[in-house]
């Protein structure tokens, strides 16, 4: 096999965030050429962390410590239909790994969800439609099974792992009036203001099992509002499409072929010929002009009990819902039922106008039930603050993804070039750490000050299975993972659910239904977690001679071998978290610690395989775990080899 020979070089230094450094905290890496000139005696010395522990940064959230996951299958098996309760294995592990908030619904997956059709006993709930799809070209398809897990089973989850909720509201086929619902059965108390009128949906949640109010306090208006498939409909030009976002706007849609029963294939569903058969628009709230079957324009009618069984008629209801009749011949060619039944193979659709409204008046209705909640715009580019510069907004999301198909030009399908191999997947993962740092850099630098950012899904997707099939679930993964926690330690970002809790494939944090299992990513997670949990504080780290890797894949491009960010506690204690990015190289490392003398034990715990290609897959061998152990320093710092692709976290105890 040829690969590219990469260059191993030491790099200039990278500094902790602060409002000068930015800059400095993406690791740019510096050109070989630049670090010979520092001299052969300066490659020989270890690479220097200097930790300032009284030079205070952003706090430490334990909050960014989260992960997505999605409502459908029962939750990836999340919830046990038949026992009426969370996976134990499950819940078990999400606290060992320190998971300290849990999106729901979803992303992408949730974008179509209808949270009223999700309530309610389990044989009674009504189906959702899958939101990876395109109105145009591909359709969507249902879900009508494995619908336990609702907003009550999830509460239930938050419960038993005592992680934080956050919701994503559905912005396509919602209204600010039903996303006030939503807000008003987690959060009103029972016998509340019902402030809407109409439902009270307290007592709803109450006759549910659940009389006292959830208290859900984070909240997001839609998932990736920007990516052309979650617009549904949105101009395609970014200006238009943000101001869409923003203030709303209207859809004219012609000879929509109609849906059933959430699903919507792009030709629609054929008529069944049988008696009182319900389509669907796939927008709603919607306007509904005229109504075709076969190519024949039928008529509308208030009240399809009024009509006689051979009219053409049909009546809308709630939802979108165009429904015909049951008239029909009788075996003895006598006209029974109202309202003709369409003939069996037509095909139905409407013309509708969708008249739908943008994120503030979201926001408002919200806040008009809740005002202790946040609200979060999820336009997730820099153009929503710059749209937006004289209103205000709670905060936003962003997904810095790494989706290598798009990364090779492709939309939504795995790339069709292939990796060379898990060397050329691990470099690849490493150099994508450098463009999503600058996209989280773009964002905050745009975003006001007093409107934070979340970071609602990071990942990488879409990977070459071909060369690398465990890609997702390996160490790679894990220490790419681990190097974007240290970022946005460093950013002051203070909310994030990373990667997805559970899945088909073997790249999920806890595994799949059938084979739940701590993956490399979830050691990571129990490793920093004491950190998460027990810091309060960034201090400023400065790594001096840190080793850049350039592998030759893209144009000058490179990458720094140390992710490194330090952090401190109460009772003297400081946290040193250096994740070392090399697939094959150790880095020598000397720490100094500034503004205390530590105590002589430290405490270390290292993540680490024998490869970077190692996993703990789903139903297979558990390569990788995680090693704890206590060690000496010095008063003012100590000296460490730290492995190839591996996580280390260093706790310190000041004198």
């Amino acid at each position: 096999m040829n690969r590219p020979t990469p260059r191993l070089v030491r790099g200039l230094a990278t500094a902790a965030l602060s409002s000068a450094l930015l800059a400095a905290a993406v690791g740019t890496a510096v050109p070989a050429t630049a670090e010979e000139d520092a001299g052969e005696e300066a490659r020989r010395k270890p690479t220097l962390i200097q930790v300032k522990v009284n030079d205070r940064g952003p706090q430490v959230r334990s909050s960014l410590f989260g992960i997505n996951h999605r409502y459908a299958r029962n939750g990836f098996g999340l919830w046990d239909e038949l026992l009426d309760k969370p996976n134990p294995t499950v819940v078990s592990d999400m606290i060992a790994a320190g998971v300290s908030t849990l999106r729901f619904p979803g992303g992408t997956t949730a974008t179509m969800y209808h949270w009223k059709d999700a309530i309610g006993p389990v044989p009674e709930r009504g189906c959702q439609v899958e939101g990876h799809g395109h109105y145009e070209n591909e359709g969507f398809t249902a879900y009508r099974r494995k619908l336990a897990y609702g907003p009550d089973e999830y509460m239930r989850v938050i419960d038993a792992t005592g992680a934080a909720p956050l919701m994503m509201m559905p912005f396509v086929t919602t209204t600010p009036a039903g996303a006030a619902d939503w807000v008003e059965y987690m959060n009103d108390p029972l016998g509340g203001r019902n402030p809407n009128g109409g439902t009270a949906w307290a007592a709803e949640r109450a006759a549910n099992g659940h009389p006292a109010p959830y208290g859900v306090r984070r909240w997001e208006v839609g998932n990736e509002s920007h990516v052309a498939p979650g617009r549904f409909g949105f101009s395609a030009e970014p200006k238009k499409a943000v101001q869409q976002y923003i203030s709303g706007g209207r859809r004219s849609i012609e000879r929509e072929e109609l849906g059933k029963a959430c699903a919507h294939p792009v030709e629609g569903i054929p008529s069944s010929g049988k008696v009182n058969q319900r389509f669907e628009v796939l927008f709603t709230p919607a306007e509904i002009q005229h109504v075709s079957v076969a190519g024949v324009r039928w008529t509308r009618v208030a009240d399809l009990a009024a009509a006689e069984p051979e009219d053409k008629v049909y009546e809308v209801q709630p939802g979108g819902v165009i429904a015909f009749g049951d008239g029909r011949l009788n075996p003895n060619d006598v006209w029974i039922g109202n309202g003709r039944i369409p003939q069996a193979g037509a095909i139905v659709r409407a013309t509708y106008r969708n008249d739908y409204s943008g994120f503030f008046a979201y926001a408002r209705e919200m806040h008009a039930v809740d005002k202790s909640i946040d609200v979060c715009a999820s336009w997730g580019t820099p153009l929503f603050s710059n749209s937006t510069r004289k209103r205000r907004y709670d905060c936003q999301t962003a997904h810095p993804i790494t989706n290598f198909s798009r990364e090779y030009g492709h939309n939504w399908r795995p790339s069709a070039r292939p990796w060379n191999g898990p060397l050329e997947g691990h470099d690849r993962m490493m150099m994508a750490l450098n463009d999503r740092t600058g996209d989280v850099l773009e964002m905050l630098k745009a975003s006001p000050q007093r409107s934070p950012v979340w970071l609602t899904e990071f990942q990488p997707i879409h990977g070459n299975d071909d060369n690398f099939p465990t890609w997702s679930a390996s160490v790679s993964n894990a220490v790419y993972m681990a190097s974007q926690w240290s970022t946005w330690m460093r950013f002051g970002i203070n909310l994030g659910t990373g990667g997805d809790l559970l899945g088909r494939g073997p790249g999920a944090v806890f595994g799949s239904p059938q084979h739940p299992t701590f993956s490399v990513e979830a050691l990571v997670r129990q490793a920093i977690r004491p950190m998460f949990s027990e810091a309060d504080r960034v201090v400023t780290s400065t790594t001096l001679r840190n080793p850049t890797r350039a592998p030759n894949l893209r144009p000058r491009d490179s990458y720094k071998a140390l992710s490194v960010v330090s952090a401190r506690g109460p009772g003297g204690k400081v946290w040193v978290y250096a994740v070392n990015r090399l697939p094959y190289d150790k880095v020598r490392a000397k720490v100094e610690l500034k503004g205390m003398k530590a105590k002589r034990k430290a405490v270390v715990r290292r993540v680490v395989g024998e490869s970077f290609r190692e996993s703990n897959v789903p139903g297979g061998p558990q390569n990788v775990a995680m090693n704890v152990w206590t060690r000496n320093v010095g008063k003012f710092g100590f000296r460490a080899n730290l492995p190839p692709h591996s996580i280390t976290v260093f706790r310190v105890t000041r004198r």
